[in-house]
């Protein structure tokens, strides 16, 4: 039997499951360039010469074992400069639409209407972080040479696979 209670554990599993992805997608792009040029050195993003907060350490790895060059490294840390705002807008609407559909599911009879409606636009945010995402990424890999490019793309294919046997979905960079 399934009740308000169920519906709603069952929502907040969902919902928790897209604001995790989301978060990973927008804080592995948008940190990167942390990890590129920082005053630790080359692949020593932030102040403290490691990985940035909420740096992910595969997008840190792959960039690091790309070679990239003192101008690539300055160019791809320009463009994730560049997008930052925007992901943080996107952060910024994302944690808005999940406290409104959570506030709309902790109601004590809620509106199916206002839930699917809420769970809509949440569906719609993923969607706007997985463009910006491949935007930046392209921008990225438009800097990179073939052999980059191809190595990278590997990295991804592999890490995938890590993923897919694990369980979880989408890779990360």
């Amino acid at each position: 039997m399934i009740t308000a209670n169920t519906r709603k554990s069952n929502f907040g599993n969902v919902i928790n499951r897209i604001a995790v992805a989301a978060g990973a997608l927008v804080l592995t792009s948008g940190l990167a360039g942390l990890a590129l040029a920082g005053p630790g050195g080359p692949g020593r993003g932030g102040e403290h010469g490691g990985m940035g907060p909420g740096m992910r350490p595969g997008l840190h790895a792959a960039l690091r074992h790309l070679d990239l060059s003192d101008t690539q490294k300055e160019q791809i840390k320009a463009k994730l400069e560049a997008a930052k705002p925007n992901f943080q807008a996107l952060r910024d609407q994302g944690k808005l639409d999940r406290d409104a559909l959570k506030a709309l599911l902790d109601a004590p009879n809620p509106d199916k209407q206002a839930v699917g409606e809420a769970t809509i636009r949440l569906h719609q945010h993923r969607e706007a972080v997985r463009a910006e995402m491949e935007r930046t990424r392209a921008e990225i890999d438009a800097l990179l040479t073939p052999e980059q490019r191809e190595k990278l793309a590997d990295m991804r294919e592999r890490r995938q696979e890590r993923r897919e046997r694990r369980g979880r979905g989408m890779g990360a960079f």
